[in-house]
């Protein structure tokens, strides 16, 4: 019941092409608090499984894309964006939700329902993976070339608190890599194979200064 009452309020947020930070927080934690209260092997049992999963990747998928498109709307300034720490805690909920489900010990069982779910795992959620490393990549480009552009510095206990917290949801991310180690693999080595020509023609400039460029501060962060 809980379950599908989450599924309801998801699908007329999506419907409604907007997502409103009150329902989309108490939501995603709600997720997680079902994962960890329910468990996988309770949870898989449920026709709405598979529509829990997709509703999973598909709004941590929209809240990204929102992220960067803010960080982009504002030239890369994180402090004037509106909705970052919402959407960043309830993107935190969902990593913390799929950590509880691929962590789950009844995976590691020889259980062929046990294969099957980490088989939907790896279809269902390894493509929000892509997108987690596109969109980090894209918000890293563009503050730091707003930082260097205007030669801005956040406060100092500020910058330690969002380094901080930014490598917490890499390390957690990290568990949403390993759903599926090859594809993630494969999404690390496109993006570095996209910006290796870039790089490489930074290093090997002929006019190489201390003076880093808004554009080459971007591109090596």
């Amino acid at each position: 019941f809980l379950l599908e009452g989450c599924l309801s309020v998801l699908s007329d947020a999506k419907s409604k092409d907007q997502l409103l930070e009150g329902e989309i927080v108490d939501m995603c934690s709600m997720f997680a608090r079902l994962v960890g209260n329910f468990k996988v092997d309770v949870l898989h049992t449920l026709p709405s499984f598979p529509n829990f999963l997709s509703a999973v990747r598909e709004i941590g998928h929209i809240i990204l894309v929102q992220n960067s498109a803010e960080c982009e709307a504002c030239g890369g300034d994180i402090e004037m964006m509106e909705g970052y720490e919402w959407r960043e805690e309830a993107f935190n909920y969902i990593l913390d939700a799929i950590v509880l489900m691929t962590d789950d010990r009844w995976l590691l069982s020889s259980d062929s329902e046990a294969m099957k779910v980490s088989a939907l795992f790896a279809s269902s959620l390894s493509p929000l993976y892509d997108s987690y490393v596109t969109c980090r990549i894209k918000m890293s480009r563009l503050e730091e070339m707003y930082l260097v552009t205007n030669a801005a510095d956040l406060d100092e206990v500020r910058e330690e608190i969002c380094a901080t917290d930014l490598e917490e949801q890499m390390t957690t991310a990290g568990s949403l890599g390993r759903i599926s180690v090859a594809t993630s693999a494969m999404c690390l080595s496109n993006k570095l194979q996209a910006c290796l020509p870039q790089l490489l023609a930074l290093f090997n400039a002929a006019d190489v200064s201390h003076n880093i460029s808004p554009v080459a501060a971007a591109l090596s962060e």
